[in-house]
């Protein structure tokens, strides 16, 4: 039968048999962690009771939230508001300027050789008036309230447009926003109609000019508020959903909040994905290239490294499948049993059988996929805790075994391995 074996291996060159092997080996691993990177996903719809306590597998940030805190602290924001203390002698002017075409108005009329019927002295003042009126759109003046001033008399006229000057002055000087524009020009109707210097006659005059001088004065400085605006936006950080988070405990309802938030973790039924099961192809390959060029490169007989490399994938296939039992049974524990792991076994064998080289690659491969294998789907990428007491266990090994010149020596270097592991043990519980 060694014969048979033998004489196939031979019609092979090494390069072909350690591919073929090597993809033989890759095909099993991945096949076997396989289970270990699917995504865990529930078969769950809104307004449902959990199955079970479900954690957030991994860290992603909630923009939905994160969007309304940012609209929160936005519409928190004050407006900047800059007040123009010009305002105040411009709107006094404008009523300056009204008050000197009345004043030219009555001086035409009284130069005029025969004097104007009442109408045509009010189209007369109304032309005068043309460019002031244009100018403010809301300056709308009856024919009764022209014809006021026209009549009154000028003692009384001067009197009332001091008090008038003196009242848009002292109002304007106070800051006026758009939205209280109607409630300042009230309080200024009032303030005319109570004056003792404004004659009654000119009264309804006076108030549809005071309420035409009074603008806002403190206008919305448009620029600067979305500047702050933006500040209080970036000063909101993104809402994140960690690694680890419990979403929905055991029992609890889930509502619309608590279903998007699975959605968004992608552990509803419809959005399991084949990104960890690529990740994991890759990793796959990266191994087996390790071993590739590790024993293509080997000075070795070609039988000898035959012999190493049946060797190496045998012990590193029996590893993934030792750690894979124990990886079934980690949810009936809540300590943490990966453990359990003999971090011995696969290099001492290993290096026993092959060689030193080979086993320090071993060690590390299999601290790789035991950090996949043993992942506890919160955690980062890999299980670093595992896969840090597998290699500090496997490379102990490898080192007291180096010297090894009878059997006593192997239960020497277990029980030094031994106390590694629990040495590591023990600062990981102190840690945690």
């Amino acid at each position: 039968m060694d014969k048979h074996f033998k004489k196939w291996m031979d019609m092979f060159s090494f390069r072909v048999f350690l591919i073929v092997i090597l993809i033989f080996t890759g095909i099993l691993q991945f096949l076997l962690m396989l289970n270990n990177v699917r995504g865990v996903t529930y078969d769950i719809q809104a307004f449902q009771l959990a199955p079970e306590t479900i954690r957030a597998v991994k860290t992603v940030e909630d923009t939905v939230k994160t969007e309304k805190e940012r609209q929160a602290a936005e519409a928190a924001v004050e407006p900047v508001y800059v007040f123009d203390d010009e305002i105040a002698e411009h709107r006094v002017a404008l009523i300056e300027s009204i008050y000197e075409i009345v004043l030219d108005v009555r001086d035409e009329i009284e130069e005029m050789e025969e004097i104007p019927t009442k109408e045509e002295q009010i189209q007369l003042f109304r032309s005068k008036l043309k460019e002031i009126t244009d100018s403010q759109s809301s300056l709308r003046l009856t024919d009764d309230q022209l014809w006021s001033l026209i009549i009154i008399e000028k003692n009384e006229l001067n009197k009332g447009n001091l008090a008038l000057k003196r009242i848009v002055d002292e109002t304007l000087s106070n800051p006026i926003r758009k939205e209280n524009l109607t409630t300042v020009r009230n309080e200024v109707e009032t303030k005319i109609r109570d004056n003792e210097n404004i004659s009654q006659l000119i009264t309804s005059a006076f108030v549809t000019i005071g309420r035409v001088a009074i603008v806002e004065t403190e206008k919305l400085d448009e620029d600067k508020t979305q500047e702050r605006i933006q500040l209080a936006r970036e000063s909101v950080e993104p809402t994140r959903i960690l690694q680890g988070q419990i979403i929905v405990q055991e029992g609890e309802l889930i509502d619309r909040e608590i279903y998007r938030q699975l959605e968004l973790l992608g552990v509803t039924n419809n959005q399991a994905s084949m990104k960890p099961v690529i990740g994991l192809a890759i990793l796959v390959l990266l191994q087996m290239s390790f071993l590739y060029f590790l024993f293509d490169r080997s000075k070795l007989s070609v039988n000898k490294n035959r012999q190493h490399l049946l060797v190496t994938v045998i012990v590193y296939l029996i590893s993934i499948a030792l750690m894979e039992l124990i990886s079934l049974l980690t949810d009936d524990f809540e300590v943490m049993i990966a453990f359990l792991y003999p971090t011995a076994l696969t290099t001492m064998l290993v290096s026993l059988l092959a060689n030193d080289k080979v086993a320090s690659l071993v060690t590390v491969l299999t601290a790789a996929s035991s950090g996949v294998i043993f992942h506890e789907g919160y955690s980062a990428v890999l299980q670093m805790d595992v896969a840090l007491y597998i290699l500090l266990g496997g490379f102990a090994c490898i080192y007291f075994i180096r010297n090894m010149e009878n059997r006593s020596d192997i239960l020497n270097a277990c029980g030094i391995v031994a106390v590694a592991n629990l040495l590591f043990i023990a600062f990981y519980l102190l840690m945690s």
